[in-house]
């Protein structure tokens, strides 16, 4: 399989798509034990609460960033004064 077959595939494949995202924001590698355990329910159910944490985020005002952290934001501001 040349590499643009390789993406057409996945590009193709919305499921796989959704577990390489739902496994990337937790850090998880794929091959990883508790990624091959993971069912679609399990990936689908983990999405839809990171959806759900983004549109709370967003409708409060705030645009989600997860590697924001407002500890360290505080702290850097007050050293700032």
């Amino acid at each position: 399989m040349t590499p643009e077959e390789l993406t057409d595939a996945l590009s193709e494949n919305s499921m796989e798509r959704l577990r390489w995202l739902v496994l990337r924001e937790f850090s998880v590698l794929p091959s990883s034990r508790a990624a091959r355990r993971m069912s679609d329910a399990d990936c689908l159910r983990f999405a839809c609460h990171m959806l759900l944490d983004r549109r709370a985020g967003a409708g409060a005002g705030e645009e989600y960033n997860p590697a924001f952290d407002p500890d360290r934001f505080i702290k850097l501001k007050e050293a700032g004064r």
